[in-house]
C-alpha cells in the first residue's frame, strides 16, 4: 500500500497521544474532548477506507488505541513495542480493507 510507513508513523503519534489523554484522565485531567487530532479520518483517507466499511474500520482502530492504553511495557521498551503494535494495527485495518474489496 503507498504510504505504508506515513500510516504506521501517523497510527504510531495516535496511540502514544491517546496513551498521554489517558494518563492525564487518571490524575483528573479530562483533555480528550478538546485535544483531538483527527489522525483517524487522516489514516482512514490515506487508506482509501471504503464509505460501507468506514463503522467497522473505525472499530476495529479505535479497539487499538484503547488496548494501547492497558499496555505494560518498561520505559526503554515502550517505543519500540508501540512502533510494533502501530505496524499490527495498520495490517489489520490493511486486511479488512483487502478482504471487503
Amino acid at each position: 500500500m503507498k504510504n505504508e510507513r506515513l500510516i504506521i508513523n501517523l497510527i504510531l503519534q495516535d496511540l502514544k497521544h491517546n496513551q498521554l489523554l489517558s494518563g492525564l484522565k487518571k490524575i483528573g485531567l479530562e483533555a480528550s474532548d478538546s485535544h483531538y487530532l483527527d489522525i483517524l479520518e487522516i489514516v482512514a483517507e490515506l487508506m482509501g477506507v471504503p464509505k460501507n466499511l468506514a463503522d467497522d474500520w473505525g472499530t476495529l482502530y479505535v479497539g487499538f488505541m484503547n488496548q494501547a492504553i492497558y499496555s505494560e511495557t518498561t520505559k526503554a521498551r515502550k517505543s519500540e513495542a508501540l512502533k510494533s503494535f502501530a505496524k499490527v494495527c495498520y495490517g489489520q485495518l490493511k486486511q479488512l480493507i483487502e478482504n471487503t474489496c
